[in-house]
């Protein structure tokens, strides 16, 4: 382990998480715990707590909820207003209110295997928080990425495991003032706190605990995806991004990503469809094509003419942009279909992948972990010149 990651760790240690924003403790997380906080819900109209012997309090308010209690919270003048399951009122609650109970919170009926935090939200909701130990968290993101995952796909798993444990520390601390770490959805990682954690996905968090990425001796945000249709992508492709901010991203070719049910697809957009979502009209399309690919394939930058305006959308903006629905990848060939006019009609796409492309591909570690490579293997294959070291 390198000594640049011996000093995180205990700093870690004595603060409770890795350099992270504050760390509100609803329950103890035991000595060198890293607690990771995850928004599971944005500016919820109401929110309602219950649980058998759950504890709920503030700085102010606090209450142990018996069978069938519960408090019903909303936001209120900056604050928080609760109405318990008794009919009792309780307003301007002006700090964090928290539930924590040994077998975990209902949430609008719902049982999360966490603490939770309610905030009131600048969009004049409730912010839902979920405060956890890191594994747990890893646990929790291996089961919902990669779903009930089969035992001879275990090496996938923990390579999933050692993927989203380094996204989560890289990640921890980034957004200070926020109230906490990372999105419970695949802006990050995605996450559910309260569905069951399989055999595989528990076994692969366990096999590899604490155990990160590191290129330089720094642990890295490790990007993933669902399939690359072949080859990955460089950061570039994908988003604004500048390549030597991903030192360890290359586009590698993938032999094994061919067993996703998503490496092919094909889909015909209708030129109303494309006008309305770029024009705000029902415009004339003249053309659509491809100006630029990027060295795996993906468009990059794609032209659409019309007679009303000319736009060009780039990376990203061309999976999200073009159409009402968003395109499964960059990586296509597409066609266009013309009316008597000699305008197009429809733009017929056919094309490979599914997500951005950049970093490992889940179906490709799945491919590779049914022919026998291992998880150190599989991670070798799609991070250049990386480490696995154990934080401890």
């Amino acid at each position: 382990m390198s000594n640049k990651i011996a000093r995180v760790l205990v700093a870690a240690a004595a603060a409770g998480c890795l350099g992270c924003a504050p760390v509100y403790l609803s329950r103890p997380g035991g000595r060198g715990v890293v607690l990771v906080r995850v928004a599971l819900r944005h500016n919820a109209p109401e929110v309602r707590l219950a649980g058998d012997g759950a504890r709920i309090a503030d700085a102010g308010h606090g209450a142990t909820l018996a069978p069938g209690e519960s408090w019903t919270v909303t936001a209120a003048g900056g604050g928080l207003r609760a109405v318990t399951g008794r009919g009792t009122e309780i307003g301007a609650i002006s700090g964090p209110l928290r539930a924590w109970a040994a077998g975990g919170v209902e949430v609008e009926g719902r049982r999360v295997a966490a603490a939770v935090e309610l905030r009131p939200e600048a969009g004049g909701g409730v912010l839902v928080i979920a405060e956890l130990p890191l594994e747990q968290y890893v646990a929790g993101v291996v089961a919902a990425e990669l779903g009930m995952a089969k035992p001879d796909e275990i090496e996938a798993a923990k390579a999933q495991a050692v993927a989203s444990r380094s996204y989560a520390c890289a990640t921890l601390g980034s957004r200070p003032g926020a109230g906490y770490d990372l999105e419970a959805t695949v802006a990050h990682q995605a996450f559910d706190p309260g569905k069951p954690v399989g055999a595989t996905a528990a076994r692969a968090a366990r096999e590899t605990e604490g155990l990160v990425l590191t290129r330089g001796g720094s642990v890295f945000a490790a990007n993933y995806h669902s399939t690359c249709g072949g080859r990955t992508a460089l950061a570039s492709e994908a988003w604004n991004a500048d390549d030597r901010k991903f030192p360890h991203i290359a586009s590698v070719r993938d032999g094994h990503c061919g067993v996703s049910p998503r490496f092919s697809w094909a889909d015909t957009i209708a030129a109303t469809d494309i006008s309305l979502r770029l024009f705000g009209a029902n415009a004339e399309i003249r053309d659509v094509d491809v100006a630029q690919r990027g060295p795996s394939g993906r468009a990059v930058a794609l032209r659409i003419s019309s007679p009303a305006a000319d736009t060009t959308l780039h990376k990203d903006k061309i999976r999200f942009g073009l159409a009402s629905r968003p395109l499964p990848s960059t990586l296509f060939d597409l066609q266009c279909l013309r009316d008597e006019s000699g305008n197009v009609g429809a733009v017929a796409l056919k094309g490979f992948g599914y997500g951005h492309g950049v970093g490992m591909c889940q179906w490709g570690a799945i491919g590779m972990a049914r022919a026998g490579k291992s998880y150190v293997r599989i991670l070798k294959h799609y991070y250049r010149d990386v480490r696995i070291e154990t934080l401890r």
